[in-house]
């Protein structure tokens, strides 16, 4: 009893669970689409059956496993669009041919699909085809804009279809089966009315191509590459583009379609820019405009080097993004009193209606059907029509703007000549009696030009007689400088750059050579009156003593010159009649010198000078150096054979003037020359010239540094380099030389 009962619990539960399946596998049964011969088209969309691959891995072999088959489900539309999707979509949907005629197609009304793979179940097994705008045209069997597919229904026979589809962009697939004759005579409407869009649109192009070589207004040319890009647009999205223009080249599908879109946004921004006078009526917006076209061309270039899905995306919304743009400009600059917009704003809304209906169709948030996928070229053609009525209604507003503006012009000219003529009656009576007031300034200048003349020719003849005796001066000057050929013959290897600014000059520099035992002699007759002559010859030995100054008088010009010549006399006088040969007590000397002729312990004179004295003892080997505000740099070999330069500052006093440092007398520094040595001197006209890119002075830090750099060419080619250096640092800043400039180089060596 127990087993029978539980037989039956058995039994039971079977039945229940094939009643479970039968239930859920009936919710989700494949309808089939019955065909007769009336009608003679079937949309198919809600009898057809999806599955979404996200792995994009499965082949028709896992599809036809039960498994698989029960997870299709309807796709309760009335037009199948996925939109954006990187998935591979399997499509399912059975037919059953009630008719006997054998003459079914089934048409994919969607010619920018990708890819897609048919297969169509046979008595001998399953047939693949494949379709898709990646393929070349010619591989179609059946040769259409859209993708034509013969179906091999016999008649009663029932069949099944898979499709696997993907594509880049909006994976729309509008399906339908038509009967072969109807299915072409209906198409053959649609190419008439493809016919007459492309035709209208050709006819609006060279229409408006002719009316800009006669008027020469460059909105034509902007609206002809607008309806240019949108009718290649249609092309390219209707497969017409592909089947007659670029059929070999199926690459170029994805490309056009994003660039053309991108090439519509650009140039009817930059038409809209135009025609509407933005600058005129609505300038605030123009930055608006300028966005709209930066979007028309990112579009052309994310089509040409992004990914499809990526650049379609990107040209949808520039479009939309346009239109509005257009639309808002058109509709401010009306109310900103533009008539010539009132045309252009109501062209644009046109145009808007059927954009958003292809944008909203393509991100699948409405349905696709004949108004949403023709709307937009229906709105396109009245757009073209009525921008071409307000191109024409703007030419005739210019029209009557011109015809009004040559009236007023011509009134404002005719009131101009009646003043004209008033004001040129006035003028010559002006003219008149300013014409009597000339001819009696006239006489007056012809006397004081008379007197002006006279007064030249005496500012003339002085002016000679100065420069004149400025230059006698400069002879003067010249002859009590000392010859270079003596310099040379005691300093072989020296050089002397010398640029006075001036005709003459209140730099010079001095040079003497003494004879060491004359100085004793003399020393000691001061000292010991007749004795000295015995003395003298007791502790004679005969020497040489070479003697070169650097001296820079206060100002330049004659009153530089002027002291130049006080100087040279008291230096010659010092050494030569006095005798002295110690630095520091010529310099003393000197500073007396120039006070008592100047006068200055009894006036306020405050004139003087700077030097720097250098005496060379070849026999002693030493240098002996004193200055008054001048520093002595002289470059010698260090004790690894390596050149070292070192800087010998002068004393804060100078020469004459007032004593700034009265407890500081001037200081003698001896030098050993055993090894070759080469010192430098020099005024401050070279270190404080401005000139260089930056207009500066070239400082006293940048000449030291040139010096060094260059102390081992010859002493010749060292003048010359300074020469050029000061040439073109002036040349460079554009200045004129502002002071004396003095340099003196020499190389000993004993």
């Amino acid at each position: 009893m127990l087993l029978q009962n539980s037989k039956q619990a058995i039994l039971i539960f079977t039945f229940m669970l094939i009643g479970c399946v039968a239930i859920f596998s009936e919710s989700y049964a494949q309808p089939i689409t019955q065909l007769e011969k009336i009608p003679d088209n079937y949309t198919i969309a809600e009898d057809v059956l999806f599955l979404e691959d996200k792995t994009t891995k499965l082949t028709l072999d896992d599809i036809l496993k039960a498994e698989t088959q029960q997870q299709f489900k309807p796709t309760k539309q009335k037009s199948v669009n996925f939109g954006f999707s990187a998935s591979n979509f399997w499509l399912k949907v059975k037919f059953k041919n009630n008719t006997p005629e054998n003459n079914w197609v089934f048409v994919v009304g969607y010619p920018q699909l990708d890819y897609f793979e048919f297969y169509q179940q046979k008595e001998q097994g399953w047939q693949q085809s494949k379709y898709g705008d990646i393929l070349p045209f010619h591989s179609r069997a059946i040769k259409h804009h859209n993708f034509v597919i013969a179906l091999d229904l016999p008649q009663d026979s029932i069949r099944t279809v898979y499709i696997k589809a993907r594509s880049d962009g909006a994976l729309q697939m509008p399906m339908e089966v038509d009967q072969n004759a109807a299915f072409f005579q209906q198409d053959s409407r649609g190419q008439i009315g493809y016919g007459l869009y492309y035709g209208i649109m050709l006819t609006m192009i060279l229409y408006n191509l002719f009316v800009f070589f006669s008027l020469k207004d460059i909105n034509y040319i902007y609206y002809v590459c607008s309806i240019f890009s949108s009718t290649m647009f249609f092309a390219s999205v209707s497969g017409y583009g592909y089947q007659h223009i670029w059929s070999d080249y199926p690459f170029l599908n994805n490309i056009f379609t994003g660039s053309f879109m991108g090439l519509w946004v650009f140039f009817s921004s930059l038409f809209t820019y135009n025609f509407i006078d933005v600058k005129k009526y609505i300038p605030k917006t123009s930055k608006i405009l300028y966005f709209s076209m930066f979007l028309g061309i990112l579009s052309v270039l994310l089509s040409v080097f992004a990914k499809y899905s990526v650049a379609v995306k990107v040209s949808s919304a520039s479009v939309a993004i346009n239109v509005i743009i257009i639309l808002v400009c058109s509709i401010v600059s009306l109310f900103s009193k533009n008539k010539s917009a009132r045309y252009f704003a109501l062209a644009w809304f046109v145009f808007l209606v059927g954009t958003f209906l292809i944008v909203l169709s393509k991100v699948a948030l409405i349905p696709t059907n004949f108004i949403t996928t023709h709307g937009v070229e229906f709105g396109s053609v009245l757009e073209v029509l009525l921008l071409s009525f307000a191109l024409s209604d703007r030419y005739r507003l210019i029209k009557i703007q011109n015809e009004q503006v040559q009236a007023d012009n011509l009134r404002v000219q005719r009131e101009a000549n009646e003043n004209l003529e008033a004001k040129v009656k006035q003028r010559t009576l002006q003219i008149q009696e300013a014409n009597e007031e000339l001819n009696q300034i006239n006489e007056e200048m012809a006397t004081t030009l008379e007197t002006v003349q006279r007064q030249k020719e005496e500012i003339e003849k002085k002016n000679f007689d100065i420069t004149s005796s400025i230059n006698y001066a400069r002879r003067i000057q010249n002859a009590l400088l000392p010859p270079m050929a003596e310099i040379k013959a005691a300093f072989p290897h020296s050089f002397i750059l010398f640029k006075p600014k001036d005709i003459v000059s209140g730099d010079f520099y001095w040079f003497a050579e003494i004879k060491t035992e004359n100085f004793r002699y003399h020393n000691a007759r001061r000292s010991f009156g007749d004795k000295a002559e015995e003395t003298e010859m007791q502790n004679q030995s005969v020497g040489v003593k070479q003697m070169i100054a650097v001296v820079d008088c206060t100002g330049h010009g004659v009153p530089g010159a002027m002291m130049s010549m006080i100087g040279t006399n008291l230096l010659n006088e010092i050494v030569s009649l006095q005798g002295i040969t110690e630095p520091e007590r010529i310099l003393t000397e000197l500073d007396k010198g120039v006070n008592a002729s100047l006068s200055q312990s009894q006036n306020e004179n405050k004139d003087g000078m700077v030097i720097s004295l250098c005496i060379i003892d070849k026999q002693q080997k030493t240098l002996e150096f004193s200055g008054a505000k001048h520093s002595l740099i002289y470059i010698q070999p260090n004790d690894n054979g390596q050149p070292e330069m070192h800087i010998i500052k002068g004393s804060k006093n100078s020469i004459g003037g007032e004593m700034q440092h009265e407890n500081e007398p001037f200081v003698r520094h001896t030098i050993s020359i055993a090894k070759p040595t080469t010192f430098y001197s020099f005024s401050d006209g070279y270190p404080d010239q401005f000139g260089g890119v930056k207009n500066k002075k070239f400082m006293t830090s940048q000449l030291t540094q040139l010096l060094f750099e260059n102390h081992e060419l010859p002493l010749d080619m060292q003048r010359d380099l300074l020469d050029k250096t000061i040439d073109e640092w002036m040349w460079m800043g554009r200045q004129k030389q502002i002071d004396d400039i003095l340099v003196v180089g020499v190389k000993v060596t004993c």
